[in-house]
This record gives structure tokens, sequence and C-alpha cells, in this order.
């Protein structure tokens, strides 16, 4: 039995704002599959429809952000081959078992080819599920021993300016490529999260002001709020592109200002109830939710959007709901079934 004391003294270890930092940039990421359900089937765009896909869009960057936050100091401390392998087992086993079941669910259901699958896996699954985030962030993790080194290694002030300079590079950098392969290192702007992230925990490290923290936190919805269905949504019923680099992907300006003021606005947060179960679940929630969208989508939203007379602003939240607690649900399950199986042997 584990005593009041010692309760008190895991949440505090856990650091509890980060807990719910991470559940709510989940949340974030259902919520921008779900507006992106609708916004590919409307004839005309819904603002509704990009208020909600402006407010998901720091999802991803936080979670960078948060990798950041914990990985890079726990990578200083191991060798290599340590982090890679338990990382590996951590994230590459529950990637690998989803991956069969999306591509199974897809061929069965005609959705893909054959031809489809062998590209998704030349270009690191570009644009598909969450299968390039975690290509993407496998790349990442392969440079994180060395920058674990790195800032072991320098002055902790220089390494600091190094990192703000790295994450303005290539952020700026990004604005004049592209790319359409995952694991290329025309994406290392995304290792610019990782780090910034770092350092902003550090810098904020014992710094606490619920007010402060809640409005910082506010403020970057708003601003992503007003990029999307204001800026964004004008220019799209312009004519204008919907990928626009300065308004609508992970290093477009605003979406990193809002990103980061919203990460600083978690780390000011002071948090008593903890919410660790979801939060230790969410990369699996990630993996299998939009699984859960595609099924449910094809089959139940109807019905939905015909009780609710298409009013989206009733449809999305429903939705939203619905798809959340059917991936918790599953995630326990699957959890405990790596935990029986998979995990014990490896």
């Amino acid at each position: 039995m584990i005593n009041e004391v010692s309760c008190v003294r895991e949440i505090k270890k856990r650091e509890v704002n980060y807990d719910w930092m991470r559940v709510f940039a989940m949340s974030m990421v259902i919520l921008n599959h779900i507006a992106d359900w609708y916004l590919l089937r409307m004839a005309e765009p819904s603002r509704l429809v990009y208020l909600c896909e402006g407010l998901s869009h720091c999802a991803i960057p936080l979670f960078l952000m948060l990798t950041g936050a914990f990985m890079i100091d726990k990578a200083a401390k191991e060798s290599p081959k340590t982090f890679y392998l338990r990382s590996l087992k951590k994230l590459g086993i529950p990637f690998l078992i989803f991956m069969f079941i999306y591509y199974a669910y897809d061929l069965y259901n005609k959705n893909i080819t054959w031809e489809n699958v062998l590209k998704g896996f030349i270009t690191g699954f570009h644009g598909l599920y969450a299968h390039w985030y975690v290509v993407m962030l496998a790349a990442v993790y392969a440079f994180l021993p060395l920058v674990g080194l790195i800032k072991r290694s320098v002055d902790l002030k220089a390494y600091q300016k190094g990192v703000v300079v790295f994450f303005i590079w290539v952020m700026a950098g990004h604005y004049f490529e592209s790319s359409n392969v995952v694991w290329s290192l025309a994406n290392m702007y995304f290792l610019g999260y990782v780090l910034f992230g770092n350092i902003l925990k550090e810098k904020l490290y014992g710094i606490k002001n619920n007010v402060f923290g809640i409005l910082f936190v506010l403020l970057g919805m708003g601003i992503l709020v007003i990029n999307h269905s204001f800026f964004l949504y004008r220019k799209v019923i312009n004519g204008g592109d919907y990928f626009d680099k300065l308004l609508n992907l992970y290093g477009a300006p605003f979406i990193i200002l809002s990103s980061v003021i919203i990460f600083v606005g978690f780390s000011l947060l002071t948090i008593k109830k903890g919410i660790s179960m979801i939060s230790e679940l969410s990369y699996i929630i990630f993996l299998c939710h939009k699984l859960f969208i595609d099924i449910m989508g094809i089959n139940f939203w109807k019905h939905i959007e015909q009780f609710f007379q298409g009013k989206l602003y009733f449809i999305i939240p429903v939705e939203w709901i619905i798809i959340f607690a059917l991936s918790l649900l599953f995630s326990m399950f699957f959890n405990w079934v790596l935990k029986m199986t998979v995990y014990k042997i490896v």
C-alpha cells in the first residue's frame, strides 16, 4: 500500500502540469482529425472547421517540446545503445502493430492498393495516419544522444544560445524548402521544437503562477483561432492555398509563437490533480484514434449529423467525446495486452 506521502512525492516527481499538457496535445490531435473529416468533404469552407483546425495545430509542436523537456537529459545519462533499445521497445512495438492493423483495414476495405503501401514505406508514411509522426520522431531520436553529449560537454549558457540560433535557423529555412519524405533531414526543423522545449523547461523551472499560466494558454489558443478562422479562412475562400507555409504548417510563424506560448503557460501551472494514467496512454491513443474516426465516419457519423441537423458546433464536440472515450478504453486494453505478452518477452 502506497502511503499518502509517497503519493504526493510521485505527483511532484511526475510534474503533473506536463501530464496535463500531454493530454491536452493528444486531445487536440483528435480534434484535428475530426475536423479533417469535414474539411475534406465540404463543398465550401466552414469557419468552425477552420477554427477547430487552428486550435489543434499546436499539438505536434507541444508533443515535440515535451520530448525535448524530458528525453534529452535522459539520453545524456544513458549509453546510445540503451537509449535506442528502450525507445524502440516503447515506441516501435506499438507502432509496428498499428501499422499492420491500419494497412490490413485499408486493404480489406480497398481504400488503398499495394502500390500505395510501398509508396508509404518509401516516403516514411508521408501524410498517412499517425505513422508519419513516428517516422519523423525516430529521425529526431537518432540525434538525441548526440545532443545530450553536446549539452553535457559545453557551457550551459552557450548551449542555450546555440539552441535559440538553431531554432530560428531551421524554422526560417523550412519556409524555403519542403520534402515529401518524412525521414529526410529537410524535416529537421522538428528537432528545433525538441531542443527549444528542453531549454524552456529549464528556464522556467521553479517559476509558478496559475493566473499567468492560464492567460498564456488562452492567449496561445486565441492566436491559433485568429490565424486559422480569420487569416487562413479568408485566404482560402479567395482562392488561396490551404497549405500556406506562412499560415498553416508547423513552421508557420503564428503556430510557432502560439505553441511556445501554450508550452510556457502549462509550465507555469501548479496542478494538484494527477492525470498520469491517461498521459501514459497518450501515445497509444495517438496511434489508434484515426482508425476509430474512419470506422465511425463510415458507419455512424451520418446518424449524429442527422440528429443534430448538420449543426457542426454540436456534432464535432460529440464526435470528439466518442472518439476520445473509444480510444482511451481500447488503449487501456491494448496496453494491458502488451504488458502481459510482448513486453514480458522483450
